[in-house]
């Protein structure tokens, strides 16, 4: 285990060396050709004493997008004969903008099918909506569903049974029951009728952190929606959304995305 640290904190050094002269680059846009390391202030000797390397000299450039916005840097070190050349810096422009174009295509990608992934989720929800089969088909297809079209980990719909002030979900084959006036946030989201969006949970004193220590599980970002009937007179249930994808908070859109699904869901809860 000792030694698995060392490893660690030998690659993280040499990181943070190797870290340095990209960042001034990423700042500043410029190229930063070195022709000898050792006599450059901006060179971060840490990585080679650590590794046993001898860097000479170093070329590096920004990698600008399609909008000249700087996305990426990019490094080459140790040239074979003598120091890199205005011509290298030719090459390594060239080397950048095919990078930023293959960049690119790598976000469009992922961004396509994360849009038909949510397309997909949106479709099976609708439909399941329209076609009025019940409130545990709804439930489990919101619970399935949802967190595909809001880009987060999971999903609980609770109802609430006002001849009773309580609520209940389903959690997997187990229907748990509580009280309405219990605290916690699913609880305080029905009985005020109001959106709660938590970026932090732990940092909530609503938050329940025992059901985290129970299932080892972490729960970063929260979103609570009230679920409402009757032209929003009344609170039929509350969806919570939890740990949007990325560790980033949830957003207005999203707040914006359920809350047009609110009353078609309210039907049949």
């Amino acid at each position: 285990h000792s030694r698995e640290r060392d490893r660690t904190k030998t690659d993280m050094s040499q990181y943070e060396a190797l870290s340095k002269l990209t960042q001034i680059v990423a700042d500043t846009g410029d190229v930063c050709n070195i022709h000898d390391a050792y006599t450059d202030p901006r060179f971060d000797p840490r990585a080679d004493k650590e590794s046993g390397y001898k860097t000479q000299n170093i070329l590096c450039a920004p990698i600008r997008d399609h909008t000249n916005k700087i996305v990426g840097v990019i490094q080459v070190i140790n040239k074979n004969t003598g120091p890199f050349t205005d011509d290298d810096e030719d090459v390594l422009g060239v080397l950048s903008t095919l990078a930023a174009a293959s960049l690119r295509n790598a976000d469009l990608y992922d961004a396509a099918v994360s849009a038909r992934t949510r397309a997909d989720a949106t479709m099976d929800l609708v439909k399941t909506l329209y076609d009025n089969l019940g409130v545990n088909s709804v439930v489990h297809t919101l619970t399935n569903r949802l967190p595909d079209v809001i880009d987060c980990d999971r999903c609980t719909v609770f109802v609430i049974d006002s001849s009773s002030d309580e609520m209940w979900a389903l959690q997997g084959d187990v229907n748990v029951k509580f009280p309405l006036d219990a605290p916690g946030l699913a609880p305080t989201c029905g009985r005020e009728v109001e959106v709660i969006n938590i970026p932090d949970a732990y940092k909530d004193h609503r938050f329940n952190q025992n059901i985290d220590k129970q299932t080892n599980y972490t729960t970063k970002s929260i979103l609570c929606h009230p679920v409402c009937a009757d032209h929003g007179e009344t609170c039929v249930g509350v969806v919570q959304l939890i740990n949007k994808n990325n560790g980033a908070p949830f957003t207005v859109e999203d707040e914006k995305l359920l809350a047009a699904f609110r009353s078609t869901v309210a039907a049949p809860l």
